[in-house]
């Protein structure tokens, strides 16, 4: 039988929630949580439920149903009992074939954490003023930085100084803060979140144990989890010691360093307040918004943001597309500009030559002339041989032949 089932039938059998809680070896909490739960979906079926003619207590009457075969609204009753999982095989050789998605750490993480897979769960947990919260808001925001988008449950500082000297000491954060304290209103505020990674700060004061952060963790399979957890005062682990075994890896923040053990490295440590443990990501990586500049109507040419709906895939087509036509746009140029060179080099300059006008001589009457001396024909020879070459120099002809003509044959 399922154990929700079982504790709201100790329940109606008279226990107290302590009692219940001891004997199913859960916390009450949990045990109030799973009656409710039935009882909430039992009420739902009430119009539902078949009469018995046998006699039977009233609150049996009411709460009787059929555990294997009654349909629930939207559901059915055998989503109460367990779920029965298939048994998957695999060989060592398929196993070391198969490729895991990792996140792609560097720098301090990557020394000190190694490269976890994409979905993880970690615990963080030191005494109090140790530099836990310090180093959970900068591991949460190099995750937002370059991993995917954070959602950070300040169920200890809330909405405070303290909190916002944390985040300047970063240089600021694009981290989404939650103040709430209340668990079952963390466990519906969550699943409206589209985030990569959760962090709860700390499930102590959200009253968190280790059953129900199962179950949130079930209700939110895409997300990684990473819970902050308190320390007693004799310096030991605050509360129950099943969250350990159910996490990737464990830090523990003692007087400014953390202390890691895990799946994905070695024993390791680093200082968090030595030097900056990251350098924030110069390119925006975050998916859901970018940001993009217009000028506004101020005098001093201010420049304001304007969110714009844009996947990170969409930004590296788009710069690759303009990294493409930025180059494209360049050999063409260095081409034009190789031909109009090329061009000027071969094709020679025109020379424009003033054009010459000969003014048409008037005419004379006929006077009687002198015989003509053998200086004067020179004289006017030598004009008209002028005359030729400045006539054949402007229609580009070759130099004229001072030879005297001869018949063609």
């Amino acid at each position: 039988m399922n154990i929700k089932i079982k504790a709201y039938k100790l329940k109606e059998s008279g226990m107290s929630y302590g009692q219940i809680a001891k004997q199913l070896e859960i916390g009450r909490t949990t045990a109030y949580d799973y009656i409710k739960e039935v009882r909430m979906n039992l009420n739902g079926n009430q119009n539902r439920i078949e009469p018995s003619n046998s006699p039977e207590p009233a609150s049996e009457k009411v709460f009787r149903f059929n555990f294997m075969k009654e349909k629930t609204v939207g559901n059915t009753i055998d989503e109460f009992q367990a779920e029965k999982k298939k048994v998957k095989e695999f060989t060592g050789d398929e196993l070391i074939e198969k490729k895991f998605d990792s996140l792609e750490f560097e720098g301090k993480f990557l020394e000190l954490i190694g490269k976890p897979s994409k979905l993880f769960s970690a615990i963080i947990w030191g005494l109090p003023k140790g530099g836990k919260s310090n180093f959970s808001i900068r591991f949460a925001d190099y995750l937002q930085e370059y991993f995917g988008d954070v959602v950070y449950i300040a169920a200890e500082e809330g909405e405070s100084v303290t909190l916002q000297e944390k985040i300047k000491a970063i240089g600021g954060s694009k981290v989404t803060f939650a103040e709430n304290k209340d668990r079952q209103s963390i466990r519906e505020y969550l699943p409206s979140k589209s985030c990569d990674f959760v962090f709860i700060d700390s499930i102590n004061n959200a009253g968190i144990d280790n059953e129900f952060l199962e179950l949130v963790k079930q209700e939110n399979p895409t997300k990684s989890f990473i819970s902050i957890v308190q320390a007693t005062k004799g310096g030991n682990f605050k509360g129950d010691q099943a969250l350990t075994h159910n996490c990737d890896f464990i830090i523990k923040v003692v007087a400014g360093v953390a202390y890691h053990s895990g799946r994905f490295n070695t024993m390791t440590e680093i200082n968090i307040f030595s030097g900056p443990l990251y350098e924030k990501n110069p390119i925006s990586r975050k998916k859901n918004v970018t940001e993009k500049s217009i000028p506004t109507n101020d005098m001093q040419g201010a420049e304001e943001s304007l969110p714009e709906e844009i996947s990170s895939k969409e930004n590296e087509s788009i710069d690759t597309i303009d990294k493409e036509q930025e180059s494209e746009s360049m050999d063409i140029l260095a081409t034009a500009f190789a031909s109009q060179k090329l061009k000027e080099i071969v094709t020679p300059q025109k020379i424009n030559l003033p054009k010459l006008k000969f003014k048409k001589p008037e005419p004379v009457g006929i006077v009687p002339t002198k015989p003509m001396t053998s200086k004067t024909l020179f004289w006017i020879l030598g004009i008209a041989s002028a005359a030729s070459i400045i006539d054949s120099m402007m229609k580009g002809s070759k130099k004229p032949e001072t030879n005297t003509p001869t018949d063609k044959k």
